[in-house]
């Protein structure tokens, strides 16, 4: 494949479901190259920089890196190759499928399962035509607009907890998706944070500020995960006169439950 300022508290509130939120069953009617097949291949690592996303991409296939060319794709996988990679009499019979589950010898090893909801979505692709657009010829009828995740912040007092990771799609045609079967979280900091990319669930391995990225499509929106520097918060004095810069730092040490640190003369400032 070729290649601020976070708020610090998190109300918990119940999950509202949006009224044109929907969880299309993938196996039927409709399946998209854009927002169902692509976000398959880059949760399966296919189109990172280190496999098929690499400049020249592998084993003679390439494609574009995470995905951000998805005409180049189609061609990639559909044309190429004298249309070899996609069988559509027998889709399961597809070279795109048999190298992913290593039912055909594949240098990158198995990527999906063959019975996986991941291999049944490219499966179902293939079986019903191995399209790129659907409907609309000249745009694909659904474009995604925004990735919204949850918490996009929080604060853990135990390291012992598990933080779970949400991600949700809103599309041009008014649907709002959980996509967080096929958002890639990665730490930014692997040694602070353990993310089960199955699960989508962070263990936090120490005190501190960290964050972790997410990914779908074109859109990458990082979470913030704060966890005290000490069991106990010490006593902040707040200054009625301090400005927006110094209450943001009193916020984030009162959160971290840093002491903070007397006023200085403007001579040692400087």
């Amino acid at each position: 494949m070729r290649a601020g300022c976070i708020p610090f508290f998190v109300a918990f509130f119940p999950i509202l479901v949006h009224a044109n939120e929907v969880n299309e069953p993938i196996g039927q009617e409709r399946v998209e190259f854009e927002t169902d097949v692509i976000p398959v291949l880059t949760k399966a690592g296919c189109n990172t920089g280190a496999c098929h996303g690499a400049a020249i991409g592998r084993g003679g296939f390439a494609l574009s890196l995470y995905g951000g060319d998805p005409e180049f794709d189609f061609r990639s996988i559909v044309r190429q190759l004298k249309g070899r990679r996609v069988n559509r009499d027998d889709a399961g019979q597809s070279l795109l499928l048999l190298k992913a589950t290593e039912a055909m010898e594949h240098g990158g090893g198995a990527r999906l399962d063959a019975d996986s909801e991941a291999a049944n979505r490219i499966r179902d692709w293939i079986r019903l035509g191995a399209r790129r657009l659907d409907g609309d010829r000249s745009a694909p009828s659904r474009r995604l607009l925004k990735l919204e995740v949850q918490p996009k912040s929080i604060v853990v007092d135990d390291l012992a907890q598990r933080v779970s990771l949400n991600a949700f799609a809103h599309f041009g045609d008014g649907t709002r998706r959980n996509v967080s079967n096929w958002t890639v979280f990665e730490a930014e900091d692997p040694s602070s944070l353990a993310v089960d990319r199955e699960t989508a669930q962070v263990k936090v391995l120490r005190r501190g500020r960290h964050i972790v990225i997410a990914r779908y499509l074109n859109q990458v929106v990082p979470i913030e995960i704060l966890v005290p520097l000490q069991s106990q918060s010490p006593f902040v004095t707040a200054d009625a006169t301090a400005d927006g810069i110094d209450r943001h730092i009193d916020q984030v040490i009162k959160t971290l439950h840093l002491p903070r640190s007397s006023t200085c003369s403007d001579q040692v400032f400087l």
